[in-house]
C-alpha cells in the first residue's frame, strides 16, 4: 500500500473516530442535562405547605415587576423576603456567566409554611450543568467570607449554615440537582424529609388536581390552599402597567368557606356601576340561590359578639325578604356629600313586585310591637327631592344589616327605603338620602375611569363581585368579607396603593376566580390615610 494511501485512512479514520467521540459525549451530556431538566422540584416541598409560588422564568418575572407603574413610584411588590434578596442580586448572578443561567435554574419555587410569616419559606431552584460552580462562585459572593459555614448531619444528608451581611443565617440543602434555601433550619429538614418518605406535594393528590392542569403562558403561578386542608386553589399571574392580574380555578368540593360561599350563590348578569355613587370605595354584588339557605348561612359566619335574633325583628325581617327578595343583593360603601370621614353603607335588593313589597313593609312597620321609649309615629319619616318624596321604614334593629352587609354598626335602627325596584337598607337616614342624591344626579360609578379600566375583561355573569379601594379597608379587616384575601392585611403598605376587582363565575364541577390589582397611582395615594377612614 502506498504511504500516501496509508496516510489517507489514518486522517479518515481519525475523523471518524473524533466525530464518533463528541457525538458520544454530546449524547451523554444532553442525556444528563435531560434528566436534570426533568427534576421534579416538587417532591422537595413538604406537603405541609400552605402555599407554593413558582415561575418557569425567573428574568422575565423580575422584568415584569421592575416595569409595573407602582415599582417606578417605589412601591415594589414584595411578597418574600428571601426572593426579594434574590431578585437584588439577580443582575450580578447572571454578569458573571456570558449566556445567562441555564433553562434549570431559571425555573424557581417557593412554598410558604404555617405560621405564615416572611422567614417560613423555602426557595427551591433546579440547577443544571455548571450551576454547581455558579452558586459556589454566588455564595462566596454574598456571604461573609470570615465565618466558616457550619455543616449539620441530617439523615444522611448535609445542611449548610451560611452567615450573611444582614445578620441573618441561611440554611441550604443541595445537591447536583437541585438547591433549597431557607431562613429556618427546620424546614430544609422537612425538605429532606418530604424527599426521603416521598411525602410531598409530588404525590399529593389533591394538589396535583390542580397542578396538572394545563397553564395559559403567565410570568408565575401560585396555589393557595384553602382553609378546608385538602382543597387548593391555583392563580395564574400577569402584569402590565398598572395592573397585577390574578387567575385560576377552584373545586366546587371545597369545604373551606368560600366553596361553601359559592355553593350558594347563582349567576347574576351584568354591572351596577349606574346605580351606586360615584364615590364607592367598596362594593360587593352576588346572586343568591336561596334567601333561607343564605340568611342562616350569613347567622351561622356572624362573629361570636353579634347574634341573628332567633325570635324577634330579624326573623320577621328575613322572612319578609324570603317572600319579595329577588335573587340579587349588593352592599355598597361610599363617601357623603357631608364630607364625614368615614364610608357610608347602604344593601340594595331588587324585588319582585314594587307596590306588593312596599305595602307589606309599611303593614310591618305599623304591627311590629314597639320596643320601650318607641314611638309608632317614628316608624315611618321622608326624604324629600325636588321631583318627589320617598317614604322610609325604621325598624329596631340592626343585626340583620351587619349579617347582609359584614359592615358592624353603632346605630340601634335599621332604615328602609324602595327606589325604582330596589329595596335599600342602611344603619342611617342620612345615609339612604345621600345614596339617592348621588343616583338622581347622575354621579355613579361607572363615569370614572378606574372604575371602568378595573371591570374591563371581566364577565358579564357571574356568581360573585367586589370592588374595593384597598387605601380605604385595609384598616379594618376584620369587617371584610371572608372572601376577601388574608394575603393583602399581611402586607398592607404595598396594597394600599391599589384598588382591588375579584370576580367569580360558574365553571364545570367548580369555579373560575378573577382578581385585578389596579395601581391608582402616585397623586392618590395621598387623598384618604387608613387612619382617617377607617370602617366603624
Amino acid at each position: 500500500m502506498k504511504f500516501h494511501t496509508t496516510v489517507k485512512i489514518v486522517l479518515v479514520s481519525s475523523v471518524i473516530f473524533l466525530c464518533t467521540g463528541f457525538a458520544l459525549y454530546s449524547f451523554f451530556r444532553l442525556s444528563i442535562a435531560s434528566e436534570q431538566n426533568k427534576f421534579n422540584l416538587y417532591t422537595l416541598v413538604p406537603s405541609t405547605a400552605s402555599a407554593v409560588f413558582i415561575t418557569e422564568d425567573v428574568n422575565s418575572l423580575i422584568s415584569e415587576i421592575e416595569n409595573l407603574s407602582c415599582s417606578r413610584d417605589g412601591h415594589y411588590l414584595y411578597f418574600s423576603k428571601i426572593f426579594s434578596s434574590l431578585k437584588h442580586s439577580l443582575h450580578e448572578f447572571t454578569e458573571s456567566v456570558p449566556h445567562g443561567i441555564s433553562p434549570q435554574m431559571n425555573q424557581i419555587l417557593l412554598s410558604f409554611h404555617e405560621p405564615i410569616n416572611e422567614r417560613n419559606q423555602i426557595l427551591y431552584c433546579r440547577l443544571g450543568i455548571g450551576d454547581q460552580d455558579l452558586v459556589d462562585h454566588f455564595i462566596q459572593t454574598h456571604f461573609e467570607s470570615a465565618y466558616s459555614p457550619k455543616i449539620f448531619p441530617y439523615k444522611g444528608k448535609k445542611i449548610y449554615i451560611y452567615s450573611t451581611d444582614k445578620g441573618d443565617f441561611i440554611a441550604c440543602y443541595r445537591d447536583k440537582e437541585f438547591l433549597a434555601l431557607s431562613y429556618q433550619k427546620r424546614l430544609i429538614e422537612e425538605v429532606i424529609d418530604a424527599q426521603r418518605t416521598g411525602e410531598s406535594l409530588a404525590n399529593d393528590i389533591n394538589f396535583k388536581k390542580v397542578s396538572d392542569i394545563h397553564k395559559n403562558a403567565s410570568s408565575a403561578t401560585l396555589y393557595k390552599r384553602m382553609s378546608s386542608k385538602t382543597s387548593w386553589i391555583d392563580l395564574d399571574i400577569k402584569m402590565k402597567g398598572d395592573f397585577i392580574y390574578l387567575s385560576g380555578t377552584g373545586q366546587e368540593t371545597d369545604t373551606c368557606m368560600l366553596g361553601h360561599t359559592l355553593r350558594s350563590r347563582t349567576s347574576i348578569e351584568g354591572f351596577v356601576g349606574d346605580a351606586l355613587p360615584a364615590t364607592t370605595c367598596y362594593f360587593s354584588r352576588q346572586g343568591v340561590r336561596n334567601w333561607t339557605s343564605f340568611l342562616n348561612y350569613c347567622c351561622k359566619t356572624d362573629s361570636s359578639t353579634i347574634k341573628c335574633d332567633t325570635i324577634g325583628y330579624d326573623n320577621i325581617l328575613s322572612d319578609y325578604l324570603i317572600e319579595n327578595a329577588c335573587k340579587d343583593l349588593t352592599v355598597c360603601s361610599f363617601y357623603s356629600h357631608d364630607s364625614s370621614p368615614y364610608p357610608a353603607t347602604v344593601i340594595r335588593i331588587p324585588v319582585y313586585d314594587r307596590a306588593e313589597s312596599e305595602k307589606r313593609l309599611y303593614s310591618l312597620a305599623n304591627s311590629l310591637p314597639l320596643k320601650v321609649n318607641e314611638r309608632k309615629s317614628t316608624r315611618i319619616s321622608w326624604l324629600y327631592f325636588p321631583d318627589r318624596a320617598y317614604p322610609v321604614y325604621s325598624f329596631p334593629s340592626v343585626k340583620l344589616f351587619t349579617n347582609l352587609s359584614s359592615f358592624s354598626t353603632s346605630s340601634p335602627l335599621l332604615y328602609a327605603a324602595f327606589y325604582g325596584d330596589e329595596l335599600l337598607l342602611s344603619s342611617s337616614h342620612e345615609e339612604l338620602s345621600d345614596y339617592i342624591r348621588y343616583v338622581e344626579k347622575n354621579e355613579v360609578l361607572e363615569h370614572t375611569i378606574d372604575y371602568n379600566s378595573g371591570i374591563d375583561g371581566l364577565a358579564s355573569s357571574y356568581l360573585l363581585m367586589l370592588m374595593t379601594d384597598l387605601n380605604i379597608l385595609s384598616s379594618s379587616p376584620k369587617s371584610l368579607p371572608s372572601f376577601m384575601p388574608k394575603f393583602i392585611f399581611d402586607h398592607v403598605d404595598f396594597f394600599r396603593h391599589f384598588t382591588l376587582f375579584t370576580q367569580f363565575t360558574s365553571a364545570n364541577e367548580g369555579y373560575h376566580s378573577y382578581i385585578i390589582l389596579k395601581y391608582k397611582g402616585k397623586n392618590r395615594d395621598k387623598e384618604k390615610s387608613p387612619e382617617k377612614t377607617s370602617m366603624q
